[in-house]
């Protein structure tokens, strides 16, 4: 059976120019979307539609968003200059701080609890957070295997992503535009399992 959708509403302020990224919270509450124009991150409220709130503080767009887990208040922002900033808002966003992450444009960031991964063209690293204000590096995630047909292609990082197996309670997969699917245990980072396109 295939899903079927139908619009629910229009986000009608704010926006000027093409839509970057969008994410929603982990319970649909709210959804944060950069502008790829006017570099802005935009906070509605889903149930009426409404714009709360608007960060206007970056001098490039942002290329993928995440909300902290489990949180309303907290959104990760990766940015074109390789900058992860993190935005708090209350009754307006009171607080921005960041870190440099990437030589490369940040296109995919994916968290779990206290840990973050983002991905930049082929780069893919693990970050912690120790305090609210305070991420750490913990490392940087091996690229995919490379076969005769895919060697002279380069590593672009296309998707992450956190699940769990029967077997493994927590695994990240990590899908690449030339190289296939790489699947890593994310309690030591082994890779568990490579799937290369050709045999997709």
């Amino acid at each position: 059976m295939s899903l079927m959708y139908e619009e629910s509403g229009r986000l009608q302020r704010g926006l000027q120019g093409g839509v970057s990224a969008v994410a929603f919270n982990s319970s649909g509450s709210y959804i944060a979307i950069a502008g790829m124009e006017d570099f802005k991150v935009y906070i509605w409220r889903v149930a009426d539609n409404k714009l709360l709130y608007t960060y206007a503080g970056s001098n490039s767009p942002f290329l993928s968003l995440e909300w902290m887990p489990g949180t309303t208040d907290t959104v990760l922002c990766g940015s074109h200059g390789g900058y992860i900033s993190v935005l708090r808002f209350s009754s307006s966003i009171t607080e921005v701080t960041g870190f440099w992450a990437h030589s490369f444009p940040i296109e995919n960031l994916a968290a779990k609890g206290v840990q973050l991964i983002s991905g930049a063209h082929s780069e893919v690293r693990i970050w912690q957070q120790l305090r609210k204000d305070q991420w750490i590096y913990v490392r940087e995630l091996k690229g995919p295997l490379t076969d005769s047909k895919n060697v002279e292609e380069e590593i672009i990082v296309m998707g992450i992503h956190w699940t769990k197996t029967q077997v493994h309670s927590s695994v990240v997969i990590i899908t690449y535009m030339h190289h296939g699917i790489v699947i890593y245990d994310a309690h030591d980072w082994t890779r568990l399992q490579s799937i290369p396109l050709s045999g997709m």
